[in-house]
Formats: C-alpha cells, sequence, structure tokens
C-alpha cells in the first residue's frame, strides 16, 4: 500500500530485507499465501457463469427470465445436498465446460453432480411435501435443462 522511496546510495536489498523480516514479526500474509486462499472454486465459477450468462441470453419479454430470476432465492435457501443444489451444480458445470473450456474435469462433476441430482429428485418426489416445492420443480426443469443440452 504504502511505497518507500529510495535515495541515491541507498542499499535497496537492505529495504527489502527489513521489509521482509517486518512481515514476517508482523505475520502479515504475502500475495503468494493469499493467491490460493482468495482463488474461487471451479463450482463458484461454473455457477456464476451459468446463472450471468442465461440471464444475459433472455430477452427481456421472454417468461423464463421471470423463472430464471427465482433460481438465486431458492438455490440459497435450500440445503447442501438438495435436488436444486445438485442439478444447478449439474448444469452450470456442463455449460461452463462447453463455453470455450472443453474441460473433461468439469464434464465428469457434471455428470457426477447430475447421478446425485436424479437421485435426490426421487427422493424429493417421495416426499409429499417436498415434491410440491418450487425448488424440486425447478430441479426437474434444470435436469431437463442438462439432458437437451448433452
Amino acid at each position: 500500500m504504502f511505497r518507500h522511496i529510495t535515495f541515491p546510495g541507498e542499499d535497496k536489498s537492505k529495504i527489502k530485507q527489513k521489509k521482509s523480516h517486518a512481515d514476517e514479526k508482523s505475520g502479515a500474509l504475502t500475495s503468494a499465501q493469499l493467491q490460493p486462499a482468495l482463488a474461487l472454486s471451479k463450482d463458484s465459477l461454473a455457477l456464476g457463469f451459468f446463472y450471468t450468462k442465461t440471464l444475459e441470453n433472455l430477452p427481456e419479454s421472454d417468461h423464463a427470465r421471470y423463472l430464471h430470476m427465482h433460481l438465486s432465492p431458492l438455490y440459497l435457501s435450500s440445503r447442501p445436498q438438495s435436488a436444486l443444489r445438485l442439478a444447478v451444480l449439474a448444469m452450470s458445470h456442463v455449460a461452463y465446460s462447453r463455453y470455450g473450456r472443453d474441460d473433461c474435469q468439469l464434464v465428469r462433476s457434471s455428470r457426477k453432480f447430475y447421478v446425485q441430482a436424479i437421485s435426490a429428485v426421487n427422493t424429493a418426489l417421495r416426499d409429499p411435501i417436498e415434491a410440491k416445492t418450487d425448488a424440486t420443480l425447478y430441479a426437474v426443469l434444470l435436469l431437463c435443462g442438462y439432458e437437451v443440452s448433452k
């Protein structure tokens, strides 16, 4: 954040040594230590890509845009292993892999999430209350989209 100004005749190597010693003493993290901690997971990147690209490609007059606007609150209120979350992850991984990345790991993970989502939808449909929720319906719609996108 602050820059040290060197004066003529001042040894820059001593300044760097002082700085690194001060960082070690204060417990400050270096950029090399921060970079992995701040990196987004593939799940997060794929999810962000899927949500924004889908919304960008839907015209204002399309009723699917209205439906897509409800995805975020439904997703955030659902359990981590719910049918909706797994279906969203399956769809977002396959979409992200096809957008010029052609990443085999993303394709494999999309299939894994798809299989888990199918199982979670089956479980949800056996529950008379869960079967009637918006999240379950949305999960089924996303899984249909996954099938069409293959």
